[in-house]
């Protein structure tokens, strides 16, 4: 039949035999499909002993189905949009598949990527390709700005200053003398002492103090 691949008869297979031979037959080759033998629209897998005369079998030929699948790296607090209905099969006569660029709140698309070729970018199955393919999307996260007001106090040199949607951030207090520190404030809303995980906004903070009822 017609297709792409070159049709091969493998070399097991022998060209003539007798009456007394029992001979099997190897299945033909192709890249793409899976082969077998007919012969008077039965399939056959060899030619018993007892047959006589010359044989004429003919090679027939199914198309392979591949699986496609994906590892997008969604998460429940970052779901993955612009992916639409994505093929999960292919076959070797199928049409060039490309796969849309998706978006996720919190990160920047990368690239797409083949699990047996990690950092190096493809996005499609070209047209003549055969084989199962696993695509996996590389994702880099967003880093967010935290900025702190110390409030005419210091802020602990070790708070972050970034942060990106997949951490929490438990910033420490801030000292200034004569008052404890008591929380730190988002400038213009409430009061914050944890930026949880998921966040993806710039945060402005604001240390709030309270009068050291014991005087130190």
């Amino acid at each position: 039949g017609g297709g792409i691949g070159t049709p091969t008869n493998p070399a097991s297979n022998v060209p003539s035999f007798t009456v007394e031979d029992d001979v099997p037959l190897t299945p033909p080759v192709r890249r793409g499909y899976t082969g077998s033998w007919t012969s008077n629209g039965q399939t056959v897998t060899s030619i018993p002993a007892g047959t006589t005369g010359n044989q004429t079998i003919t090679a027939s030929w199914t198309l392979n189905h591949y699986n496609i699948t994906y590892d997008t790296g969604e998460t429940a607090n970052s779901p993955i949009q612009g992916l639409g209905s994505l093929p999960s099969t292919y076959t070797i006569e199928d049409a060039t598949i490309t796969l849309p660029t998706p978006s996720r709140v919190g990160y920047t698309f990368t690239r797409w990527e083949m699990a047996s070729a990690p950092g190096v970018a493809v996005n499609q199955i070209p047209s003549g390709s055969d084989g199962d393919a696993v695509f996996r999307a590389v994702w880099e996260p967003i880093r967010y700005l935290i900025t702190y007001d110390a409030a005419g106090g210091v802020n602990d040199a070790a708070n972050p200053t970034t942060f990106t949607i997949e951490y929490e951030i438990n910033p420490n207090g801030a000292v200034k003398q004569g008052v404890k520190f008591w929380t730190w404030q988002v400038v213009g809303g409430k009061f914050l002492n944890t930026i949880p995980a998921g966040t993806t906004h710039d945060v402005a903070l604001v240390a709030v103090y309270q009068k050291d009822q014991e005087g130190e």
